[in-house]
C-alpha cells in the first residue's frame, strides 16, 4: 500500500481544503483511502523548530511520497530525504528558496 506523508501548518482541520483535494485527485485516479493508499498527516502549530522530527518520522514510515504545504514545510521535507519525492505548494519562488533548481513553464500542448 502507497503511504502518503502530508507535512503542513496547523491541524488536520486547518488543512481540510487541502486534504480533501488531495484526497477527490487521488480517488479520481483510482486510489481510495484505506485500500491501496494510507494517509500520514504531520502538522505543527508555531514551533517551526518541531518540522525536521516531523519530516523524518515521514522519512522513516517510510511515505512513499511526501506532500508539503508552505516553504518551511516544504524545507524540512527536502532536508531529510533525498530519496522520497516531495510534491510541494507554496507561495513564492521555490528556485530563491532551494526548492528547486531551476522551474519550468509550458504553454500550450
Amino acid at each position: 500500500m502507497l503511504v502518503i506523508g502530508f507535512l503542513s501548518f496547523g491541524s488536520p482541520e486547518s488543512n481540510a481544503v487541502r486534504l480533501t483535494g488531495l484526497r477527490r485527485g487521488l480517488n479520481e485516479s483510482g486510489y481510495v483511502e484505506g485500500r491501496n493508499f494510507g494517509l500520514e498527516y504531520r502538522g505543527w502549530a508555531g514551533d517551526q523548530a518541531d518540522l525536521p522530527g516531523m519530516a523524518a518520522e515521514l522519512v522513516h514510515i517510510p511515505a512513499t511520497v511526501i506532500v508539503t504545504s508552505g516553504v518551511s514545510a516544504t524545507l524540512a521535507a527536502k532536508t531529510a530525504t533525498t530519496s522520497i519525492p516531495i510534491v510541494f505548494n507554496v507561495g513564492t519562488d521555490p528556485v530563491r528558496f532551494g526548492l528547486v533548481a531551476r522551474t519550468y513553464l509550458k504553454i500550450g500542448s
